[in-house]
């Protein structure tokens, strides 16, 4: 199957281009001793700001300091409900102290909060401005003065500023980040190796899958597959530097909507048998698939580009060679694997039967909890096909 993605699905992604076009020579450069603080983007439309005055307004009004005048900003949906002077941030020197001044008619967010038209607060390290809705968030502000986080090793630090948590699993946190010279973003995912090193067996183990998805990942380049920047193995930690995805996970999605309609369910199903295709094609099997391991690039639409990611438990084989690993979500394993519980030899025909239970769900037949060692899923062990062609459903 050579088929190319559609156009439709050939969406750009993390296009912000940093404050500047390149970083500037010495002699034109700002003094870095000068800047006490940064709004970093969050959002593609908007630049990111050094703050070296005492005071900046920011709004649509061209009395301000920072004007909301921008093409890419004037195509936001929520343009107009910025106000003229939508909010303040001030600098108070001696103390070392920021504090932002809501002027707007519809809110000022700080990490979700309203602020209130005219009330002020200190702007801590971190905090999160949104604009006319909690979910319209816009920046970061990172306090030039605030101490480092010494748990991020300093190799990292030198190279990214290390913002805010926006997500955790099993096996450790993400971080969101930022280059330092050029501002792009990027999601860190921490993972904290003593949570693993008391039984020898499974730490090896679990080091061992953290480098197979390092290793794959690097070795990927594909539209619906995350991709992975840099690595910083160190011995505390292994971090992962991955391409940011704005939308969330395809999971929390479905659950917000209840289901999808025939066409957004074949819209986004199409765009995983084609990423799919694409590691079954390089000998990869990623046998973890699940709505939570789906990423959707866009927040405000469901027909969007999907990311494939958590290669944790993916494992590189040649055409010849068997699984007989027992890993995975159990809702959505493949029957001849928890049949066997994992003993027996299994191929890369388990995908195909893990996307079948994500479009299962897309549709809204039922969700993952009801599912939980459904006969649905065993009686599949009787009526399964013998072969699996990924090119009969593209």
């Amino acid at each position: 199957m050579n088929e190319p993605i559609p156009m439709s699905l050939s969406l750009p992604t993390q296009t912000y281009d940093g404050i500047d076009e390149g970083v500037a020579d010495d002699e034109n450069s700002t003094n870095l001793s000068t800047i006490w603080g940064r709004l970093l983007s969050i959002d593609t439309l908007f630049s990111s700001i050094d703050l070296i005055d005492k005071e900046y307004s920011l709004g649509r009004g061209k009395t301000c300091t920072i004007v909301f005048d921008s093409s890419e900003v004037q195509t936001s949906k929520y343009f107009l409900a910025y106000s003229s002077q939508h909010f303040k941030i001030t600098r108070d020197s001696v103390n070392n102290f920021t504090y932002v001044v809501d002027l707007s008619s519809n809110g000022t967010y700080i990490n979700g909060e309203k602020l209130g038209k005219n009330k002020q607060q200190i702007l801590e390290n971190n905090a999160e401005i949104a604009l006319a809705s909690k979910a319209h968030r816009v920046y970061i502000y990172i306090d030039s003065n605030a101490s480092a986080d010494v748990s991020i090793p300093a190799v990292i630090r030198d190279k990214y500023i290390v913002s805010r948590e926006i997500g955790r699993g099993t096996y450790g946190e993400v971080r969101l980040c930022f280059n330092r010279d050029t501002c792009d973003r990027f999601a860190m995912k921490i993972i904290t190796k003593k949570h693993f090193t008391t039984f020898c067996p499974q730490a090896d183990a679990f080091n061992q899958n953290i480098k197979n998805e390092c290793s794959i990942l690097q070795g990927l380049c594909h539209p619906c597959i995350i991709r992975i920047h840099e690595v910083f193995d160190t011995p505390d930690t292994l971090n992962i530097i991955l391409e940011l995805v704005d939308g969330g996970e395809l999971f929390n999605r479905v659950v917000a909507h209840g289901q999808f309609d025939e066409a957004t369910s074949k819209f986004l199903f199409r765009q995983m048998c084609i990423g799919v295709k694409y590691l079954h094609d390089r000998s990869v099997t990623h046998r973890d698939l699940k709505p939570e391991n789906i990423l959707l690039t866009s927040p405000s639409t469901n027909e969007t580009l999907i990311k494939i990611t958590d290669f944790g438990l993916s494992k590189l084989i040649n055409e010849t060679s068997l699984m007989k690993t027992f890993c995975g979500t159990p809702n959505y394993l493949a029957p001849e694997v928890l049949a066997n519980r994992g003993t027996g030899s299994y191929t890369n025909k388990v995908d195909v039967w893990s996307l079948g239970v994500i479009l299962y769900i897309c549709l809204g037949k039922k969700n993952s909890q009801q599912m939980k060692y459904d006969v649905f899923i065993y009686s599949g062990c009787q009526n399964c096909p013998t072969a699996c062609n990924l090119d009969l459903i593209l």
